[in-house]
């Protein structure tokens, strides 16, 4: 991925956040489909992907919903450590089943 895409997708991130912890105002489904077409990019072929994918509309207006009503329970995941370009720590869902 170009830097220029990594900055695009981390503003992206602060941007939901900031818009949704700032004044108690909710997340805008548009954007988190925004943000979900910029992220699924080097991702698609992964198992977890194609199963969200199936349903990836359903699957992202519930989530806005349980983030904006608060009920939103991150599932289980798993984390490891990658090198290559930097060294960082990666987590990542268990399934979305």
């Amino acid at each position: 991925m170009l830097p220029h895409k990594r900055i695009k997708i981390g503003f992206m991130q602060l941007n939901l956040f900031n818009r949704f912890t700032k004044n108690n105002s909710k997340i805008d489904s548009g954007d988190l489909f925004e943000a979900y077409f910029l992220c699924r990019k080097n991702k698609r072929n992964t198992h977890n992907a194609l199963a969200f994918e199936v349903d990836y509309e359903h699957n992202l207006l519930q989530l806005a919903e349980e983030i904006n009503n608060g009920t939103y329970q991150p599932g289980r995941s798993i984390a490891f450590i990658v090198n290559n370009p930097v060294k960082r720590e990666i987590f990542t869902p268990l399934d979305f089943s």
